[in-house]
């Protein structure tokens, strides 16, 4: 009988320990219950998550796409502008050019007929500097410019 009470406690711990056991099988059973239900909304979330995610960077992609067009129009722009001033460059060089001659020809035409001239010969001389100088026409009439005006007159 010394044992009995053991028993009975052996006993006792068994069936709560199989009670535990239940309890947590039941919990287990609960939680995988859960999880079954839940997962299909996880999944669910998941999806929206990404598909959001996709939209961002699609939007990203898009915005930036548009940026990338509204660049390139102004670079478009730009460069019509610059193919526009060139050829306003390109004029008025033509003309400097043209100019230049016409004065050549009328300085060459005077000093045919007076050959002794100072100033159709400094005329020359300007022409020629004009002509052949890396300024171009401007520094010719630089030049010109700092010629005393009584030099000018007969």
């Amino acid at each position: 009988m010394m044992f009995a009470g053991l028993e009975s406690m052996i006993a006792r711990s068994t069936a709560t320990g199989w009670w535990l056991c239940g309890i947590g099988m039941a919990g287990l059973f609960g939680m995988w219950r859960i999880y079954v239900m839940l997962r299909p909304k996880m999944e669910e979330l998941k999806q929206k998550a990404e598909a959001a995610e996709r939209d961002d960077k699609n939007n990203d992609i898009n915005r930036l796409e548009a940026r990338i067009i509204a660049l390139e129009s102004k670079v478009d722009q730009a460069e019509t502008k610059a193919d526009q001033a060139e050829a306003k460059v390109h004029a008025v060089e033509m003309k400097q050019v043209s100019t230049l001659a016409a004065f050549r020809l009328v300085a060459s035409e005077l000093q045919r007929h007076d050959p002794d001239n100072p100033v159709l010969r400094q005329a020359m001389d300007l022409i020629g500097l004009a002509a052949t100088d890396d300024f171009g026409l401007g520094a010719g009439l630089g030049k010109l410019a700092q010629l005393p005006a009584s030099r000018g007159k007969p």
